[in-house]
């Protein structure tokens, strides 16, 4: 299948195993099964997240672009619109002290306004 298909993550989920192993990567689905015996990093790493969308995953791991390459070759299809969605939420981060940060600017900048107009002469 060229990459023409459209599959529901739990159709994804059917495919979690050494027999037949699929992954979501960018809301595209790939048929890694045949790549698992030569992944650099072992197929145990694959076989993890074997059935999921390993989007988080992959990109956590920096491939280069010789893998992202690679992954083109496998490419079964593309998930369902509804999943993509669902999808995305679940893999998005964002961390802890970057929300932080980006609460602290406007705290910090009512403090010194408000300590500039209380210290004026």
């Amino acid at each position: 299948m060229a990459g023409n298909g459209v599959f529901t993550l739990k159709e994804v989920n059917d495919h979690r195993g050494r027999e037949s192993c699929w992954i979501v990567v960018d809301g595209k689905v790939y048929d890694v099964t045949k790549y698992l015996d030569q992944h650099p990093g072992g197929d145990e790493e694959i076989l993890n997240k074997s059935g999921t969308d390993a989007t988080k995953a992959f990109a956590e791991v920096g491939h280069s672009s010789d893998a992202k390459e690679i992954l083109g070759t496998l490419l079964i299809g593309h998930l369902h619109r509804d999943d993509v969605k669902a999808s995305a939420w679940k893999n998005y981060s964002l961390p802890w002290s970057r929300i932080a940060v980006v609460a602290a600017v406007p705290v910090a900048a009512i403090l010194v306004a408000s300590f500039v107009h209380f210290n004026r002469k």
